[in-house]
């Protein structure tokens, strides 16, 4: 079988199915082809051809730089009058069009707006001879009676278009190109070790959720400073993670409250800086309660495979606390959202280097792994790696969701 090309990079095309209609999409620039008389089903059509009879009036065509993925010939280029920036590219031999990314709901709603218009004005003129003796004027024929309920539609908001990953992706490229090593990032990084990054990414939302989590779990430890240290014991022990309890089914809810317990200062203040760094990104991309859902998991789920490891290690009476499996599920997801950002990192001398951030995380996991051989018991080794690696997993499944519920919801 031939490969289809994107028309726009020139990259091979992933041909999707979703019931009876049939898409063929491209991972890089994120457009898509729908083939023959797909495009009318989304928006309504009885054929794609309504597009080619619409061109004399929404439409300034011409000829199209794109060639057609499937016919390999000109497509022609239609562009909106009531909206300039609004430019598709359709195929007048196999009926296809090509919709850049983001120009979906536009189309959407100017075709549906239009179609509307020419189906009004058509029933307009067919209307009934005679006056009703109870009306002043004419009734419009209709074939089917009102329904008794009519459920408004909720019109489609154009404000609310889907953000654009490719700029974005690429502002993030080019703002990390450029960075460069200030006096005071060389002193913060000299002085504490951790990591900066070189270009925050973009984000649309203010990180309300892990400025939340990261006041909690300082107020927390505030609290817990004050007590002595047999009250602190017997704290961590309720509110902690013990694995004979968990394994038992008793305490089950320390599942959630042991990631807001510390162990100490340095403890807390080392988690909460890198959820700060990582956990804006990730929170502006999943929305703020679905990165709540996704903290809790990766934290939950992480200490069920740290308890197993601790029984089998002869320590299950010994507490789990500290975020570090959530905060670690937080790392892969920004690893997979954002793989092209950068860290200034300290390297042996007291100077930042700047760093590619899959292979900060890469070193960051082989560290745990031999962290773990050494047999070390007093740190959540595995804690850090099943939350590392099921944050990569959870972002994953979610972005495949995403992109099939984003089809289905635009055909209904």
């Amino acid at each position: 079988m031939e490969t289809m090309l994107c028309p726009r990079c020139q990259c091979d095309l992933k041909k999707e199915a979703f019931s009876n209609i049939h898409l063929a999409t491209c991972s890089q620039c994120r457009g898509t082809w729908y083939y023959g008389e797909t495009l009318a089903k989304l928006l309504s059509l009885q054929k794609n051809r309504e597009l080619m009879n619409f061109s004399k009036d929404i439409f300034l065509q011409q000829e199209s730089d794109l060639n057609c993925p499937e016919c390999k010939c000109h497509m022609e280029a239609k562009t909106f009058k009531n909206d300039k920036g609004l430019t598709i590219d359709q195929c007048k031999h196999c009926q296809g069009v090509w919709l850049d990314k983001n120009e979906f709901p536009k189309t959407k709603q100017l075709i549906r707006e239009q179609v509307a218009a020419k189906r009004k004005d058509a029933a307009n003129q067919e209307t009934i001879g005679k006056i009703h003796p109870f009306r002043l004027y004419p009734v419009p024929k209709t074939e089917k009676p009102m329904p008794v309920v009519i459920k408004k539609i909720q019109p489609i908001t154009l404000d609310m278009e889907e953000r654009d990953e490719v700029a974005e992706e690429r502002e993030l490229d080019e703002g990390t190109y450029a960075a460069e090593v200030t006096a005071g990032l060389w002193a913060f990084t000299a002085l504490t070790g951790f990591p900066v990054e070189a270009y925050n990414p973009p984000r649309r939302r203010f990180p309300y959720v892990v400025v939340s989590f990261i006041v909690i779990n300082f107020l927390i430890q505030w609290i817990l400073s004050t007590f002595s240290m047999a009250h602190l014991s017997d704290f961590f022990r309720t509110y902690g993670a013990v694995p004979e309890k968990i394994l038992g089914g008793m305490s089950l809810f320390t599942l959630v409250s042991y990631a807001f317990i510390h162990g100490g200062w340095l403890h807390l203040i080392g988690n909460m800086y890198f959820l700060w760094i990582f956990g804006d990104n990730v929170e502006d991309r999943l929305g703020h309660f679905g990165f709540i859902l996704f903290y809790l998991a990766c934290g939950i789920l992480s200490a069920l495979v740290q308890v197993i490891a601790m029984v089998k290690m002869g320590i299950p009476a010994t507490p789990l606390v500290g975020a570090s499996g959530a905060v670690a599920g937080v790392m892969g997801a920004y690893l997979y959202f954002f793989p092209k950002a950068a860290l200034y990192q300290t390297i042996i001398i007291p100077y930042p280097f700047k760093i590619p951030v899959y292979f900060y995380l890469g070193f960051w996991v082989i560290v745990q792994f031999v962290g773990q051989l050494s047999g070390q018991k007093n740190v959540g080794w595995w804690a850090h790696i099943a939350g590392f690696f099921l944050g990569f997993l959870f972002v994953y499944i979610y972005r495949q969701i995403s992109k099939t519920w984003e089809v289905k919801n635009s055909i209904s």
